[in-house]
């Protein structure tokens, strides 16, 4: 906070906007109508990432939870896409590039939904996905997001290493019953 005088002692202050962490909630709520269209979202980045093959595995689990996987051969996300632009909300990086590298596939997930509907599923989220070169995961507990902690003082460990598996992405979401009533 950086505050400026004038000759008059009058003080201003500039000030940031400070989004809280629930904002990932409130937006997902918002903007995504129900869980088939959550889904929907997840599987276009399938689709943008030039995937041949998208598989979506539903699992219901003895301790009354849901697991959701979505699993993509499409040319994965490197440690920096995932830094760059799966962590930064509102880039505008499918809406510059137009297009996706491999097949010229039009971008269908442009708006950036696919992180607010993984939220909107359920309360656990892993992403493991794998590049030409490289394996970067990570693993979301979305209650810390309704936290009164703002968006930027939640931590997320990221891991990356060498890999020479072959590319794709896999999405793995876990619904306590209590989130999964969405389906009924």
């Amino acid at each position: 906070m950086n505050e400026i005088m004038n000759s008059d002692k009058e003080s201003r202050e500039i000030f940031k906007f400070r989004p809280l962490a629930k904002l990932i909630h409130s937006i997902g709520s918002e903007l995504i109508g129900n869980a088939a269209a959550a889904i929907f979202e997840l599987v276009k980045n399938g689709y943008d990432a030039d995937a041949d093959e998208v598989k979506i595995i539903f699992e219901y689990n003895t301790n009354d939870s849901l697991k959701i996987i979505i699993e993509d051969d499409g040319h994965g996300m490197s440690f920096e896409t995932i830094t760059g632009k799966w962590l930064v909300p509102a880039t505008d990086d499918k809406l510059v590039r137009k297009t996706s590298p491999n097949k010229q596939r039009i971008m269908q997930g442009r708006k950036g939904l696919g992180r607010f509907a993984a939220a909107f599923l359920g309360q656990e989220l892993l992403i493991e996905s794998w590049t030409e070169t490289e394996y970067s995961s990570f693993f979301i507990e979305w209650d810390k997001f309704t936290s009164e902690k703002f968006l930027d003082e939640v931590d997320i460990l990221i891991e990356h290493k060498e890999s020479n598996r072959s590319p794709g992405t896999r999405i793995e979401i876990v619904a306590m019953e209590d989130k999964y009533k969405i389906w009924r």
